[in-house]
This record gives C-alpha cells, sequence and structure tokens, in this order.
C-alpha cells in the first residue's frame, strides 16, 4: 500500500474504502505542513491488497467502524514492537532472514514499491500523493533504479507512438 508502519498500525475500518479500493486517512504525518491543507489521505490499494483486507473483514464478520484492522490476540492494536515482530516472522517464512545480509523492514517496502510503482510508469507527482509525501524530493529517496530499467526506459522513450 505504501503506507507507514504507523499509519498501518493505526489503521481503522472506517478508513477503509473496499469498494473504491481507497484507505482515506484522515490523521496522516506532516498533515499540518502541508500547503493544500489536505483533510484526507487518498492510499490506492492494489487488487492483491483490496482481496486481502476484504478477506479479513469477513474474517472479522462486521467490524465496528472505530475497529482497528491489524491487532493481537487479546484486540489491542499493534504495538511498534509487534510489527517488528510480524516482519521478523515474515522474513523467516520468505527466507530473507540471512545474517550478514541487509534486513528487510517495514520501510524496505516502501522503498521497493516506490521503485516498483516508478517502474511501471507512475509519475513523481503522483508517487508523493500516494506515499504521503509534500515533495518529490523526498519521494525521491525511496526510488532506487538500476541501470537495466534506464536502459529499458531509454528504450521505450524512443518508441514510435501508436506502435
Amino acid at each position: 500500500t505504501l503506507m507507514r508502519p504507523g499509519e498501518l498500525r493505526t489503521l481503522r475500518w472506517r478508513e477503509v474504502r473496499l469498494d473504491d479500493r481507497l484507505i482515506l486517512l484522515t490523521k496522516f504525518k506532516a498533515q499540518k505542513r502541508r500547503r493544500d491543507q489536505a483533510r484526507l489521505r487518498a492510499i490506492p490499494l492494489d487488487q492483491p491488497a483490496a482481496r486481502l483486507l476484504a478477506n479479513m473483514r469477513g474474517r472479522a464478520g462486521s467490524p465496528h467502524p472505530d475497529a482497528l484492522v491489524f491487532k493481537g490476540k487479546t484486540g489491542k492494536g499493534w504495538t511498534s514492537n509487534a510489527l517488528r515482530c510480524r516482519m521478523r516472522t515474515a522474513r523467516k517464512k520468505a527466507g530473507l532472514d540471512m545474517s550478514g545480509e541487509e534486513r528487510v523492514v517495514c520501510y524496505t517496502m516502501r522503498h521497493t514499491g516506490a521503485t516498483a510503482a516508478t517502474k511501471r510508469g507512475i509519475r513523481d507527482r503522483m508517487l508523493a500523493e500516494i506515499m504521503g509525501h509534500t515533495t518529490t524530493r523526498t519521494t525521491a529517496r525511496y526510488q532506487h533504479l538500476d541501470a537495466a530499467s534506464m536502459v529499458e526506459a531509454l528504450d521505450q522513450s524512443r518508441k514510435p507512438k501508436g506502435k
């Protein structure tokens, strides 16, 4: 979703709009600093994320709109440490928990998502909006393009349109 880990931990069902495939946050980082005074932050959901949330909602029955989406066995929301533990478990299941290697953490997923979105042609300004950044300069720190991607982009720019 390109959401920040803290946004995931505090996500409530009232903010999830599955029919529109959107998450609409009413409280988000840098909200007060934004020049446009945005009251909502719209985060689009790809189909797999929307399906996952729909399945979670179905398993929860009809959750109260103010209920947290991600909570532990006790019904309380995830703490920062709980999210780190979930990532550790996911790393192990994916075979990414190798010693001496760079660890995959929640913010790694934001970097990977931003890079993938850029490779798919999402423009910097749109990506900044999705990620909740006020400037594309901040977004640029999340985009990590390799040489092969740059060559491919150059080749695509030289192809005649409509063919």
